[in-house]
């Protein structure tokens, strides 16, 4: 139901006007003097479709369908050195399913659930920790993503984190290979908030297929002063057919 769409997100950030009474500290990049964090994740996203087929008599049908997405993710990183960083992403989703047939003879209805199970394991190496790019290049394997491949570079303009990212992707369930790009920012608000937009572009490879747009907003909340507990609500609309829309609250620890 989900489909395999990328993990590799396109970034772009329009900036308000900084809020708050409180002094921001310069910024630095979030792993910096942390070993480990951990994240705990809740989405939803509902999908409707519609379409037709031939049942197991050869009558066919069209068909109404509307799925309704719940999923539990929770993920780790820890940090090895100062020029690698190793992590583990863990989902599971679950679709409450609603769908009507209707053919010549009979209108029928039916409701059923179906589950999924993902993973990614990933190692990244900073190539130039002290640069002010900072590139990166980050290797995954996993399911349904086989494989992939990114680099990205990051630069911080305090109130601003800028960041780019190329990627290549290989699914497992997808005949098609993928590449990703991406660009963006985050704007600190204030000492407790950051907001972020995100914006990503991921091109089929090798045979005729459509590219797909992903667009997420998000509010990151820091619930104490130095930054160790984070929430964060999301929005995302993935660009396709059909269209995905979906909304999630996460909560990051860190640890040094």
């Amino acid at each position: 139901m989900r489909g395999a769409c990328t993990s590799v997100l396109l970034l772009f950030f329009l900036s308000l006007c900084t809020t708050g009474t409180e002094p921001v500290d310069p910024l630095v990049r979030r792993e910096e003097g942390r070993t480990h964090t951990w994240q705990v994740g809740l989405g939803y996203v509902p999908v409707g479709t519609t379409g037709g087929g031939v049942d197991s008599l050869g009558v066919p049908y069209e068909y109404t369908r509307m799925a309704h997405g719940v999923e539990l993710s929770l993920s780790g990183t820890l940090r090895v050195t100062k020029h690698w960083r190793t992590g583990i992403e863990l989902a599971d989703t679950t679709w409450f399913i609603s769908e009507r047939r209707t053919s010549l003879e009979q209108t029928a209805d039916k409701k059923f659930q179906e589950r999924e199970f993902s993973y990614s394991v990933f190692g990244e190496a900073r190539l130039a920790p002290d640069s002010a790019l900072d590139p990166r290049v980050t290797m995954a394997v996993g399911d349904p993503r086989q494989s992939a491949l990114d680099l990205s570079m990051s630069v911080l303009r305090d109130p601003l984190a800028l960041l780019g990212r190329l990627g290549y992707a290989r699914y497992g369930d997808s005949p098609h290979d993928a590449l990703s790009f991406a660009l963006g920012a985050a704007f600190v608000a204030n000492a407790w908030m950051t907001l972020i937009t995100q914006a990503g572009w991921e091109v089929p490879l090798g045979d005729p297929a459509l590219p797909a747009t992903t667009l997420e907003f998000l509010v990151q909340y820091d619930l104490d002063i130095v930054g160790n507990l984070r929430l964060k609500g999301r929005v995302n609309l993935r660009l396709q057919q059909p269209p995905l829309l979906g909304v999630g609250l996460e909560l990051t620890g860190t640890a040094e």
